[in-house]
């Protein structure tokens, strides 16, 4: 800011005490609580320093420091002033939860049946970092927040040569949202299924997953399963 036909400016200091400070030569010390301005003959600018070192009134320099580090943050948290200053920053996190729970014993599923897969206690969750998983209702991932997830699971059957395998999705034990079926090829056959789904949860909602076998006119066991869900 230029300065121009000027000779002095007047500010109020303490107790309503004038102190009138003369624009054209930067003064020495200035004392404690007090500050001075002035012209700068070569820049033309408006300097100013409560110190003994002057310096532009209105630069980066000028500026009084604050708490935050300088640097670059990522999903930033911030705290800002209602004079619009940033007075705390720190990284934060994408927002984005989700579990994974996973079963490495055999589960039996009886002959001409269909029965929700159970992620026992002991092993679970694999990871959960929203609250999905209870070892009260060891069948389900159910969401608190409402929103669109993806959800999955993977099951391996035993060896059979008979009959059908089916996995499936549900939502609260009774909406199907994905399903595969695959028919035994011969002895050996020890199938691997998946099936996987976006959906649209509302809180509370809960979803399973659901194994089925028929043909061989006794139970099978599903000897390895995962399931997990993570919102988007």
């Amino acid at each position: 800011m230029a300065v121009t036909g000027i000779a002095a400016i007047a500010l109020l200091g303490a107790a309503g005490s004038q102190n009138v400070f003369t624009l054209g030569t930067a003064p020495g010390t200035i004392a404690t609580g007090k500050l001075s301005l002035w012209g700068n003959s070569a820049t033309g600018e408006l300097e100013c320093k409560s110190g003994t070192s002057p310096a532009p009134c209105f630069n980066a320099a000028s500026l009084p420091s604050t708490a935050v580090t300088p640097g670059s943050y990522t999903s930033t948290n911030l705290t800002v002033d209602q004079q619009g200053r940033i007075t705390a920053a720190a990284n934060g996190s994408s927002g984005a939860i989700g579990a994974i729970v996973a079963d490495a014993s055999t589960q039996s599923i009886a002959d001409n049946s269909a029965q929700a897969l159970t992620w026992p206690m002991g092993s679970n969750p694999v990871k959960d970092t929203g609250s999905f998983y209870s070892s009260g209702a060891p069948t389900r991932l159910t969401v608190t927040t409402a929103g669109w997830y993806a959800v999955s699971c993977t099951a391996q059957w035993a060896a059979n040569n008979s009959g059908q395998r089916r996995l499936a999705i549900l939502i609260n034990g009774t909406t199907q949202i994905a399903g595969t079926t695959v028919i035994s090829g011969g002895a050996g056959n020890d199938p691997t299924q998946d099936a996987a789904a976006v959906y649209y949860f509302n809180a509370s909602d809960y979803a399973t997953c659901q194994a089925f076998q028929n043909g061989i006119g006794s139970a099978l066991n599903v000897t390895t399963a995962t399931m997990s869900i993570g919102s988007l």
